[in-house]
């Protein structure tokens, strides 16, 4: 057991270019965590697999250098690493979870949000830069490798590391079990990612994909369902708005915008005073106390809910996975009774969401799209 320890952990391996840079990255991937537990909960860094995982995520990391014993390669893989990081935390300070898999593919629409993307950091993210620095210094300072033999025996520390890791996920019920129980509990839903890495994240999603519901969380639904009428008593619409029926109705979705901010004050100012006016509307109707159901940040199923009352996937974007699904919705409803025709105003691009095939699904007679303005 000594020889084993000291082929795998000896002076020689981690005293060398390939130790610090490997630590670097180490580094890197535990400030990661530190920063999203200060936004959300410190939970996951109690959990001794969090810290197995995320060596194992850093030799691998570091396996492009130990090939070629270039500097400037294992500088590239932390920038990237980092850069997915720093997305990742800027997309959780608004939303509490990670980017989800789907949305990596609509990266261009961030041109359209420079500023926001500057507000979101933070002063802790230099972080990354810092420990990227050091990293590079202290292996330049490091005289280069001689010999093979350290780089195959650090090798041969990776698959050690991915057993015990895999151990601890099979004593854990499967990696998938693990990953939805946490996603499912009010205290460590945000747990997963720190634990798992954002590449867990990002299979845990894609395994999601094609996940048939459980029987016993179909019966859960089907009993919910049941209850439905009790639960939510059915009030007409004219028992609330006094006059004759309405034909027409608008219907505005504000994103991001939580209701404190609305009739509220700054400096004798009004945030929002044309939201204001339409609030003191008699004709308007106003729920300022809801729960967002909204799954992943993502602002498509929003639209979902209120047009058609259905709730959007846990994991996926209904109107990319199933583009062609048509659904019964409010607007679809007031054609075939009155004959109303309906169009959806959007500052975004088509692409955005797949709004194009929301229009078709939803029953939309024509869509002003952000070239429109």
């Amino acid at each position: 057991m000594k020889r084993i320890a000291n082929y795998l952990f000896g002076r020689d391996v981690w005293h060398t270019r390939i130790g610090v840079i490997a630590a670097g990255m180490f580094l890197s991937l535990i400030w990661f965590n530190i920063v999203w537990s200060m936004g959300t909960t410190f939970r996951a860094m109690s959990d001794w697999m969090l810290y197995s995982v995320n060596i194992l995520a850093a030799l691998i990391l570091t396996v492009p250098y130990a090939l070629t014993r270039k500097v400037w390669i294992a500088i590239i893989f932390m920038l990237v690493a980092d850069g997915f990081c720093m997305a990742n935390l800027m997309y959780c300070r608004t939303y509490f979870t990670a980017i989800p898999l789907d949305s990596y593919g609509l990266a261009s629409n961030l041109n359209r949000y420079t500023s926001t993307l500057w507000d979101s950091l933070r002063l802790a993210d230099v972080g990354f830069l810092v420990i990227l620095i050091f990293t590079v210094l202290l292996a330049y300072r490091l005289p280069k490798p001689s010999s093979w033999k350290p780089t195959l025996r650090f090798l041969a520390s990776i698959p050690l590391m991915a057993v015990i890791v895999s151990i601890g996920i099979l004593c854990r019920g499967g990696f998938y079990n693990e990953y939805d129980r946490l996603t499912q509990s009010c205290r460590f839903y945000t747990c997963g990612v720190p634990t798992y890495t954002i590449a867990g994240h990002l299979i845990y999603n894609a395994m999601c994909q094609d996940t048939e519901i459980a029987p016993e969380r179909l019966s859960e639904i089907e009993t919910w369902m049941a209850e439905h009428s009790r639960l939510m008593p059915y009030t007409p619409l004219t028992d609330i708005i006094a006059g004759p029926p309405r034909t027409s109705m608008v219907l505005i979705l504000c994103e991001s915008l939580e209701s404190w901010a609305l009739e509220k004050d700054i400096d004798g100012k009004p945030i929002t005073p044309f939201l204001n006016s339409l609030i003191a509307d008699s004709t308007t109707l106003y729920a300022p106390n809801m729960q967002t159901q909204v799954a992943q940040g993502r602002s498509i199923d929003c639209q979902l809910m209120l047009n058609s009352g259905l709730l959007p996937m846990l994991t996926q974007v209904y109107s990319m996975k199933y583009p062609l699904s048509t659904y019964p919705t409010i607007n679809k409803a007031m054609k075939q009774a009155t004959g109303a025709k309906s169009m959806i105003f959007t500052t975004v691009k088509p692409i955005s969401w797949n709004q194009d095939g929301v229009v078709r699904a939803f029953g939309y007679d024509s869509l002003l799209h952000r070239g429109t303005w």
